[in-house]
């Protein structure tokens, strides 16, 4: 991985810049520093051991401390920290091998090595505190908390070290801009309504993401929300609630005003789903994503349509998400109907996901395109994500073709509302992940994102737009 580094052109200027050609090798036996692979490809912040257990051995590199920093520094400007798991970037797999390479690397990667935390007990949080009292400086490296109840999705358990965190580190991660509770169950009275104040003395934290967890009332949630002065945005996936249905009025946090953007994925609570939508009324939303499945497809597709209809005043950008699989093309149809744009008459970006699996149904997008009228509309963004089921590519081609479905997308895309759309305005993504092996017979070009037979295919199939020169074709990998 460290070869692959120095190869690479973005460190290659660095390696120019200060002359490498003139290092020398010394005769003298070089030092060996040996760490714990293990412990560093799980959070901890006292993760490094040195001892005659450890998993890696490996030689220190003579390359000046200079150069050496430069490289980690580069290496750790590529990691993206707005998305969901940035954890599983490959960026920062990256920064744990530069810090496995010598004592000199490991003390400068571990500032960006901190800058994700993953809390699964009391323990953990002791030390962090720990940590942060004996060395300031790592506490402000702290960009992501992550406070999970255990590493089965199906099964929260309660976080009571939660309790302790928000009181132990309030005020000392100054630099702290996410919060992510994960496979949680919030009890009542499991954690104190006093304790979760302390949440003010985290002024930076402006997303909260609820990653599967279960409360037990929605006036947990409120509290949350309510306790965090700087929320700006609020993410939920696979979010539950006990309480069926939220009793009204409700009294909202003060700032809900300030609340820009919402995000729901999956298989979302009633009264959850509730509560966005009043959120949604007292802010003015300027991005709003919803991705659902066969769980919630047909239960929620009323609040679903009140929630975008609250959010119309003032929404540019919305991202939905369907995952056809278990559906009937009448439940599929009558999911369609309820995603209704109409209203949204400041709409700037639309972006449409649909989840790619053998016989997936993704005659809902051109329906949902039909009902835009925002004559603001810059971007269209249409996603197949296919995963890590590259067999499944040739087969979605084929049956993409034989239904006509591109051919009505290109229709729709046709209206009025879609006629000021600049050159390479509409993108049509192919999504896989990035564990998916690589396929030479499909003849993917990965690194310049492009299939020809993809490519070839949009463009046969949408006449209109591609004389318009509005079409831009790609192939994408992103992290489970």
């Amino acid at each position: 991985m460290i070869r692959a580094i120095f190869a690479s052109e973005l460190v290659t200027p660095l390696i120019s810049r200060y002359q490498v050609h003139h290092f020398h090798r010394r005769e003298s036996a070089p030092t060996t520093t040996t760490h714990s692979a293990l412990a560093l490809s799980k959070w901890n912040p006292f993760a490094i051991v040195a001892g005659r257990n450890a998993a890696v051995a490996v030689r220190s590199p003579r390359v000046p401390l200079e150069i050496s920093e430069e490289i980690i520094d580069c290496v750790a400007a590529q990691i993206d920290e707005t998305v969901w798991l940035p954890e599983l970037d490959p960026w920062r797999r990256t920064l744990l091998s530069c810090a496995l390479v010598c004592r000199a690397w490991y003390h400068h990667s571990q500032f960006y090595l901190r800058q994700f935390v993953e809390l699964r007990d009391r323990n953990q949080v002791l030390a962090l505190s720990k940590l942060v009292r004996d060395n300031p400086r790592l506490g402000r490296a702290v960009r992501f908390v992550a406070v999970s109840g255990g590493s089965t999705k199906t099964i929260p358990h309660p976080i009571p070290h939660f309790g302790t965190f928000v009181p132990m580190l309030a005020g000392k991660l100054p630099n702290t801009h996410t919060l992510r509770l994960e496979n949680a169950e919030w009890r009542i009275g499991s954690i104190s309504p006093d304790t979760i104040r302390y949440l003010a003395m985290f002024p930076s934290v402006t997303t909260l993401e609820l990653r599967g967890v279960t409360f037990a009332t929605v006036s947990q949630l409120a509290q949350l929300v309510s306790a965090l002065p700087a929320l700006r945005s609020l993410k939920t996936d696979r979010t539950l609630c006990k309480q069926v249905h939220l009793n009204m009025p409700t009294r909202l946090p003060l700032n809900a005003r300030e609340l820009k953007d919402i995000d729901m994925w999956w298989n979302t609570a009633p009264a959850i789903l509730e509560f966005c939508t009043c959120l949604s009324e007292a802010a003015l939303l300027c991005t709003l994503a919803i991705c659902v499945d066969e769980y919630d497809a047909l239960q929620n597709r009323g609040g679903r349509q009140t929630l975008i209809n609250t959010s119309a005043r003032s929404l540019k950008k919305l991202r939905f998400g369907f995952h056809t699989y278990g559906l009937g093309p009448e439940d599929v149809d009558c999911v369609a109907q309820h995603v209704n744009l109409s209203r949204l008459v400041t709409l700037e970006h639309l972006i449409l996901d649909s989840r790619s699996f053998l016989g997936a149904d993704h005659s809902w997008i051109p329906k949902v395109l039909a009902t835009v009228e925002s004559e603001w509309i810059q971007r269209v963004d249409v996603c197949f994500i296919v995963g890590a089921r590259l067999r499944l590519l040739n087969t979605m081609l084929i049956s993409m073709e034989r239904l006509g479905f591109l051919a009505r997308m290109d229709e729709m895309l046709a209206r009025r509302p879609f006629a000021k759309l600049r050159p390479f305005s509409v993108y049509l993504t192919i999504d896989m992940s990035i564990c998916a092996p690589d396929d030479n017979k499909l003849h993917i070009n990965l690194e310049g994102e492009k299939w020809p037979a993809w490519d070839e295919l949009v463009r046969r199939n949408m006449v209109k737009s591609n004389k318009r020169g509005i079409l831009c074709t790609r192939i994408t990998r992103t992290a489970p």
